[in-house]
């Protein structure tokens, strides 16, 4: 049997299913057997008029319920005033409406089974009771559904439970709550309106299914069991409801109620369930609001306090706060806001009414208030704080919250910034700001001062306009790669003036950053060091660096590698010199030009640097010729490793000329202590090994090795040949003439040295001198030297009746000799040659020993006439302080400095400061080595006048000089207009 079956069977109220059309009764549950007396085969055989009197159901009532006041007739004849209730409805569908007042249940729209087929019953009629949201055609009818009461007008509770009953179904139909009577099976028995449209269904939907076919849910399935089981109703709040997707989409307040019988046993559950999805939504949205703003009020940045001012104290701080005045939240909570801070503000007012002002203005209007306050900590220090009031809800309140800033480093870093203004303004030293592409935002009256261009001359120009042309395109290079890569660039530039004045100035540029690191400007700080250096600083850096690579030159090599011999020797520290020379480097430089060779000689230096430590040195000793001091050597196999890099390194062609150029180089090794304890052996047998790397096919390495000594053989049979040159009379005197180009006469001549080997020919100064000197055989030689030049010079003398100054070279080491002065002057007096016709020629390194014997003795000399000059003068270490504790009268301007005076900027700055220096010093000036037309007009047009080389005449032996001396106006013809 059907659950409605069951359900109709067991209502207390007296119910009878009629045919509609044959007012039959259809079907009678057992309150209405005992209402009437009749048994159910016997209420079969009647109609409803047999068993009711009272109205008749109109035809039109259209499915509505109606109320009928009538008498039930009894089988014994009795008659019972009842009252019924009455609805039509379609066969097999389940009554539509039926007061179940015991129950308390109002039933709708559910279809059933349980009426016989073939009834009939009469019809009634009566007054509508209750309207319905339904609508049914009474024509149409198949039944008519009738529940009796029986009247009890004396009784007040019956009448009282009648009304509440009708009360609480319409509560039922129209209550939000979500109502559904399940049967201990959970089988859905009723639902109301509000649980239906939940699930998007209708009531009828539900009728013969179970709750969990339709929403399974093992969990509630055992709440359900365990409340039918025990008779325990179950709440639960704020339950979750999950869509088919397994995501939350509501929340539900649910309730299972157990019904029980009169025996207390569990019969039916009513299930309650109340949407709480928005309750529990604001919940979470007001927690989350609130956290959120816990979290910001606390992990603010600023200081934040709430002030109430009514209460005139601190309602909410922060932990910033707290920090801020250097007291915990219970201190700042009893503190009296007056305490925190000094009794007037810097512009004079007096804090407690100021603060209070700004307190108001804030309660008085929307917009925050923002202002600069001084508050004090609870050490009595005083805080400077940018500080942002703003009204707080509700309006029935006057809060105030207020975020405080500290700016003390602020206010210091903008105290910083005036001082570093004034400093710039004030500073003795040039300053200039410019942005990353080297544009001119800023210059201080240093600079304007300095330059002669005033602020406006230069802003939105660049450095370009200082530019001397005396720098090098490498330097300049060099200068951004450095500062563009962060680091501090410091030098020394030759600068033009707007005047167009030469100074020299002392720069350092420094990148500036911003905070990620981010180079946004350069500030260059210099200052003239014109009148300071007076060209020495400089002509000392040229001394000691190659001009063209800008390498330390020879000087500077030997004087490093000198310091690395005094460390060897104090143990545990070994190192290498390596001599590099270029393949084929004459063949390139005659057939692309000496341009092409200079850019090759550049490129080849600079990758050798990139393949040394910084601790390593390279220095370029010749034309083609590289020297590499290599430090720290641990093995050969230290060695090894770098010559198989620089071989792969230059298997990647060099750029010279717009094309590509392959160059090989050959190095040969030379060992400390293995190949040499010293200066001097170390280069010989790395030059030995070199030469040897060319004999094995070029694009090699050779260490040195005791058989390639053959050179040294060499050497020394060179030395021992030099020890009888003097007997053997192999030494002749070449004399190069001196001239004055502003005359065209000769003024004196140099006397040079020259070896004509009886066997050997006639041997290159350059490769015996250097074993005079380290053989100590340039004293005698430098004896015979003085005496066959001076009494050449008395003969030529007394032949031409001309009186002309002829200059002799001295080595270091004739000068150290004691009785040095007594031999010059005994030869002048043995040749008769007057003192002032001689001039003796000395290099840098004579007057850099800073002897004082050896500088008496040319006090001696220069006492009695004789002249003294500075030979090679910029080539070595001189500067102006010794030069001036010599005697000097002449400064000889060195031909590798004239050989590119023309077309190379740098020699011609170095000539044109030897020039102003001897100008300075009131010396004379011979400049040699000119060859060309264009070298004797630069240097005439600077004035300097006497001149020696090649333009004029080669280094003549004796007679050919002589016969020079007797054509006295030969060299007329070299001079401008002829």
């Amino acid at each position: 049997m059907r659950f409605i079956d069951q359900f109709i069977l067991q209502l207390h109220e007296p119910l009878l299913i009629v045919e509609a059309e044959t007012g039959r009764v259809a079907f009678a549950n057992p309150a209405a057997l005992d209402l009437t007396g009749y048994e159910a085969d016997e209420l079969g055989e009647l109609g409803i008029d047999d068993v009711f009197a009272g109205d008749r159901l109109p035809p039109d009532s259209g499915g509505q319920l109606l109320r009928i006041i009538g008498h039930c007739i009894r089988k014994d004849g009795t008659p019972l005033a009842i009252t019924a209730a009455a609805s039509t409805c379609k066969r097999n569908e389940i009554l539509p409406h039926a007061h179940i007042l015991e129950s308390k249940f109002l039933v709708e729209g559910r279809t059933t089974d349980a009426f016989p087929s073939g009834t009939h019953t009469a019809g009634v009629s009566g007054q509508p009771e209750e309207p319905s949201d339904d609508t049914y055609n009474a024509e149409s009818a198949d039944v008519i559904v009738y529940t009796f009461q029986v009247d009890a007008e004396s009784d007040p509770a019956s009448e009282a439970l009648r009304e509440t009953n009708q009360i609480l179904a319409a509560v039922y139909d129209t209550t939000h709550v979500m109502i559904a009577y399940l049967d201990v099976s959970h089988n859905y028995i009723l639902v109301n309106r509000a649980y239906a449209k939940m699930y998007g269904q209708s009531p009828a939907y539900y009728s013969g299914k179970r709750l969990f076919d339709l929403f399974p849910d093992e969990e509630n399935q055992r709440i359900f069991s365990r409340v039918t089981q025990t008779g325990h109703a179950h709440h639960a709040m704020a339950q979750p409801v999950y869509d088919h997707d397994g995501v939350v989409s509501g929340y539900l307040d649910w309730s299972l109620q157990p019904i029980k019988n009169s025996a207390g046993q569990v019969t039916a559950l009513m299930l309650s369930q109340v949407d709480v999805t928005r309750r529990v939504k604001a919940l979470e949205a007001v927690a989350e609001s609130e956290e959120r703003f816990r979290v910001l009020f606390e992990y603010a940045s600023d200081a934040i306090v709430v002030f109430d001012a009514d209460l005139g104290r601190f309602t909410h701080v922060n932990e910033n706060a707290c920090r801020l005045f250097g007291m915990s939240r219970a201190e700042l909570y009893h503190a009296a806001p007056v305490d925190l801070s000094p009794e007037y503000q810097p512009d004079g007012r007096h804090s407690e009414s100021a603060a209070m002002d700004f307190i108001n203005q804030a309660l008085d209007q929307e917009e925050p208030v923002f202002f600069e306050w001084h508050h004090r900590n609870i050490h009595g220090e005083i805080v400077p704080c940018e500080i942002r009031l703003m009204r707080m809800p509700p309006r029935n309140r006057r809060l105030v919250r207020g975020s405080l800033i500290d700016i003390r480093d602020r206010i210091e870093a903008q105290t910083q910034a005036r001082k570093l203004s004034r400093a710039l303004e004030q500073a003795a030293d040039a300053v200039m700001i410019t942005d990353i592409s080297g544009v001119i935002e800023y210059v201080n009256p240093a600079f304007e001062r300095m330059t002669g261009y005033g602020s406006a001359d230069v802003l939105g120009l660049k450095p370009d306009i200082l530019k001397s042309g005396f720098q090098s395109d490498a330097m300049y290079q060099e200068l951004w790669h450095t500062i563009l890569s962060g680091q501090v660039y410091a030098e020394i530039f030759v600068n033009r003036k707007r005047n167009g004045d030469l100074y020299y100035e002392e720069k350092t540029i420094t990148p500036l950053k911003d905070e990620r690191g981010v180079i946004t400007h350069f500030v260059s700080t210099g200052k003239d060091i014109t009148e300071r250096l007076q060209t020495e600083e400089r002509l000392h850096f040229m001394s000691y660096h190659d001009r063209l690579t800008e390498l330390p030159n020879r000087l500077l090599f030997t004087d490093r590698l000198q310091r690395a011999i005094t460390r060897a020797a104090g143990g545990d520290y070994n190192f290498a010199v390596l001599f590099v020379d270029i393949d084929r480097f004459k063949m390139i430089n005659d057939t692309l030009g000496h341009e092409a060779g200079d850019q090759l000689l550049r490129e080849f230096a600079r990758r050798l640097q990139r393949l040394l430590s910084e601790l390593d040195t390279i220095a370029r000793m010749g034309s083609d010729e590289f020297a590499i001091l290599l430090d720290s050597v641990e093995d050969v196999a230290q060695v090894t490793h770098l010559m198989r890099d620089m071989i792969n390194e230059f298997n990647a062609p060099l750029r010279i000329a717009g094309r590509d150029l392959f160059v090989t180089a050959s190095t040969g090794i030379a060992l400390y202590p293995d190949d040499g304890t010293d200066m001097h052996t170390l280069i010989k047998n790395a030059d030995i090994a070199m030469f040897r790397a060319k004999d094995s096919g070029r694009n090699t390495y050779q260490f040195y090795s005791a058989d390639m000594s053959e050179r040294a053989l060499e050497r020394l049979n060179l030395e021992n040949n030099l020890r009888r040159a003097l007997e053997r009379q192999e030494f002749r005197l070449h004399f190069q003439p001196q001239i004055d180009i502003r005359t065209g006469r000769m003024i004196g001549a140099e006397a040079l040295l020259r070896w004509e080997h009886q066997e050997l020919g006639l041997i290159a100064p350059d490769v015996f001198i250097p074993i005079l000197e380290e053989s100590g055989l340039i004293i005698a030689v430098g004896d015979w030297i003085l005496h066959a030049a001076c009494s050449r010079a008395r003969v030529w003398q007394a032949v031409t009746g001309r009186s002309f100054r002829l200059s002799v070279n001295l080595s270091a080491r004739q000068c150290e000799e004691p009785d040095f002065a007594d031999k010059v002057m005994d030869v002048l007096r043995g040749t008769e040659l007057e003192p002032h016709c001689l001039e003796l020629e000395i290099t840098e390194s004579v007057i850099m020993s800073n002897q004082p014997a050896v500088r008496d003795r040319f006090q001696e000399l220069s006492a009695q006439g004789v002249r003294l000059a500075i030979d090679d003068f910029g080539t070595g270490y001189s500067s102006l302080s010794y030069i001036q504790k010599f005697p000097m009268n002449t400064l000889k301007i060195d031909r590798s400095f004239v050989r590119d005076i023309t077309s190379d900027t740098d020699d011609a700055a170095i000539v044109d400061a030897i020039i102003n220096m001897a100008r300075s010093l009131h010396l004379d000036l011979v400049a040699e080595g000119v060859e060309t037309e264009e070298q004797q007009e630069f240097l005439r047009e600077r004035q300097c006048y006497i001149l020696q080389g090649f333009r004029y005449s080669r280094p003549l032996p004796a007679e050919d000089f002589e016969r020079l001396l007797h054509e006295d106006r030969a060299f007329q013809e070299l001079l401008p207009g002829n």
